[in-house]
């Protein structure tokens, strides 16, 4: 079983930060072992009836694009259980503990899991309410109303407890296997139609309980294991009528393929490439839209390449300084041994030529580089522009977690460093 950071490279490239570095780099292909925890949401159980294959979810989704990356290997999602709450599963995951068990082998030999858990910690008294009556068509208003304010006003007291629990699921994932890539995602509102029409506001709710999980989540990494938080709120929310059905909690198809591009995106890079760096040119073209950091305008040289924009890595570090997503980045070593460090949460350290623009091009050449974020190996999209490298500002926000849009009614790029990174 190989693991998520042994993919070998024969040569590697740096990233140009401010003047050209450029060595070939050679790709090999390994498979990802995939193992998924969490509940009826991460079992793929899908909003509305009548609908085929309702175990198609996210996770599902997720293991179709390794595949599709020539990265995938085993899947298993036996930890997902309907109806489970971080209660039920500190219990699954505590035989993960004792090495000699079939589980922890399992999730011993996983290169990647997702963690999807809490929702019933809450919302158990509203679905007891809902199905005690028959459905939704059987609910009394005025009781609804009462039950589902009980679920938004418990947050506080049930988030401490749900936040408490994750941390010892991962806890446990990590004892059995302390080296896996570890993505753990939050909620969304799960009954918009519901809130609206009984006058409950429930949106904030789960974002203040979505916070308990980002906790858990950030307190983990922070001993060193490799965990990240993903958001999936906004994701939701930007489709809500295609990703919900008014009476159920679950996503319909369109909100689990929804869940499944903002989780990709988050994963893929911090997993080994099966690109290889090219002398073959291909077409580039300056950006000309503003780009807006939280509001500014920053005048960065930038080129669009198949529809993505591409920066300088430097110039993005520099205009970001500052914000609550500001990085570091610098190089070490020589040669192919030559390695581009981040440094989240760290303020840029300018080096001088920061957003000076250099001679235009016509033309690019992929680049495969070593890179390194917070300890992590990291792979983000590049090419070599006139000698420089540009990194696709969106392989960026996803790496770091900060939101990046496009209005294309005023052709504007914006990067916004208080939001999460949606797909």
């Amino acid at each position: 079983m190989s693991r998520l950071m042994k993919l070998s490279t024969a040569l590697v490239l740096a990233f140009a930060l401010l003047a050209p570095m450029t060595v070939p780099a050679q790709a090999q292909a390994q498979t990802i072992d995939y193992v998924a925890f969490g509940d009826s949401v991460a079992a793929g159980v899908r909003g509305g009836t009548g609908e085929a294959s309702s175990d198609v979810g996210y996770t599902d989704l997720l293991e179709t694009e390794l595949k599709a990356a020539q990265l995938g290997g085993g899947f298993n999602k036996d930890f997902c259980v309907s109806g489970a709450t971080t209660s039920t599963l500190v219990n699954d995951t505590a035989v993960l503990r004792n090495a000699d068990s079939e589980k922890a082998k399992l999730v011993a030999s996983a290169e990647l899991i997702t963690l999807q858990i809490g929702a019933n910690d809450i919302l158990a008294p509203f679905s007891a309410y809902v199905k005690s009556n028959g459905g939704a068509a059987g609910m009394d208003p005025a009781k609804a109303k009462e039950v589902l304010q009980q679920v938004a006003d418990s947050v506080p007291t049930k988030g401490p407890i749900v936040q408490a629990n994750i941390e010892t699921i991962l806890h446990n994932i990590l004892t059995a296997n302390p080296k896996a890539q570890i993505f753990v995602l939050g909620y969304y509102d799960p009954l918009p139609t519901a809130s609206k029409f009984l006058g409950v506001d429930l949106r904030a709710p789960m974002q203040s309980f979505d916070g308990y999980i980002e906790k858990a989540a950030l307190s983990t990494a922070a001993t060193g294991a490799q965990v990240t938080y993903v958001d999936i709120s906004e994701t939701m929310a930007a489709r809500q009528s295609e990703n919900l059905v008014s009476t159920d909690i679950h996503p319909t198809e369109a909100g689990y393929a929804a869940i499944a591009a903002t989780l990709w995106a988050r994963v893929k890079v911090f997993l080994p490439t099966v690109e290889e760096s090219s002398d073959i040119p291909v077409p580039v073209v300056p950006t000309n839209s503003t780009v807006l950091v939280n509001g500014s305008k920053i005048p960065f040289e930038a080129y669009n390449i198949n529809g993505n924009n591409y920066f300088k890595l430097r110039d993005l570090a520099f205009a970001m300084n500052g914000s609550g997503k500001q990085f570091n980045v610098w190089a070490e070593g020589e040669g192919a041994a030559l390695t581009v460090m981040l440094k989240s949460q760290t303020a840029y350290v300018p080096v001088g030529g920061e957003l000076i623009s250099s001679s235009g091009a016509s033309s690019a050449l992929k680049r495969v580089p070593k890179t390194s974020l917070d300890g992590r190996s990291l792979t983000l999209t590049t090419y070599n522009i006139g000698g420089y490298n540009y990194v696709k500002l969106r392989d960026v926000g996803a790496a770091l977690d900060f939101g990046v849009g496009w209005d294309g009614a005023s052709s504007t790029v914006t990067i916004d460093t208080s939001a999460h990174y949606a797909a």
